[in-house]
């Protein structure tokens, strides 16, 4: 086996053990996923893909077409959070702003929209953020801790990694991460009951 498919099969492993207990938790409400977020992630993900595609990225495709259905099929635990979820003119705006970075992704280089995901992926990343810190036990951390580190096999797998097929997994590395912590800290902060 060749490195590549072995750092890939490593990241798409790591996913799945965050991944499958993330969608358990939204199945028994105990996760409650912002919707406007995960919308938004379906799009810059999908972005992200195309690009790995394009730059025949092989089996690094792998992980990444993973974690992009499992975003499709955790969107149905928004009929279960949106009710639980208070959602404002700021989680409106980021949904049209992931609507405009598709736009931009189809008319300009694809650098750029590799830039502006990234951008347009904090920006929704907010919405959870706000929401993990005012109720810290909505989420599971080890989903988070997964996601930090699938990526980095993700990059690892790549036969030549230039900016446009790691700029976008290096920050899902980052800001994964920071949420795990952020979360760990909130959690053993504020009590379940609490929350």
């Amino acid at each position: 086996m060749e490195n590549t498919m072995i750092f890939a099969l490593i990241s798409t492993i790591i996913y799945l053990i965050g991944a499958i207990p993330y969608t358990i938790g939204i199945i028994r409400w105990e996760v409650l996923p912002h919707p406007f977020s995960y919308g938004t992630w379906i799009v810059l993900v999908g972005i992200n893909n195309i690009v790995l595609f394009q730059e025949n990225a092989g089996w690094t495709l792998l992980p990444a077409i993973v974690q992009f259905v499992f975003m499709v099929v955790n969107v149905i635990g928004w009929c279960f959070a949106f009710r639980k979820i208070q959602i404002n003119w700021f989680d409106y705006f980021c949904l049209w702003l992931a609507i405009l970075s598709l736009f931009i992704w189809w008319k300009v280089w694809v650098e750029y929209a590799v830039i502006m995901t990234v951008i347009v992926d904090a920006i929704a990343f907010l919405p959870t953020i706000k929401k993990g810190w005012i109720q810290p036990h909505s989420e599971y951390i080890w989903p988070w801790i997964n996601s930090a580190l699938f990526p980095i096999f993700l990059i690892l797998s790549l036969k030549s990694p230039i900016f446009i097929t790691v700029f976008f997994w290096a920050y899902l590395f980052i800001s994964s991460g920071s949420l795990s912590i952020m979360l760990w800290y909130r959690q053993r902060l504020i009590p379940k009951e609490l929350s």
